[in-house]
């Protein structure tokens, strides 16, 4: 959630919103929202050495990362969580 508030508080607190449409400061929101999302406390250093089952799924190729995106994918497949569903 540090990554929403930061980028809240950047988008308030300057005239970056200025800048945007309302669908990339949407855009960019949801990404900070979604940017840490189920993440294990460790690295991907870690995850890689250890031989997670995280590391193993993803190849040893950015793994937190494509962990974060897959979940937030997972997530949006819900009916009740999809607000993407009409677009």
């Amino acid at each position: 959630m540090t990554v929403l508030s930061g980028c809240f508080f950047f988008l308030k607190r300057t005239r970056a919103i200025t800048y945007f449409q309302d669908i990339g400061i949407f855009a960019l929101l949801f990404a900070a929202l979604v940017h840490d999302i189920d993440h294990p406390g460790n690295n991907n250093d870690f995850e890689i050495n250890s031989k997670s089952p995280l590391a193993l799924i993803y190849n040893d190729i950015s793994v937190l990362e494509s962990h974060h995106a897959s979940v937030a994918f997972r997530l949006l497949e819900k009916e009740d969580l999809n607000f993407m569903k009409s677009v």
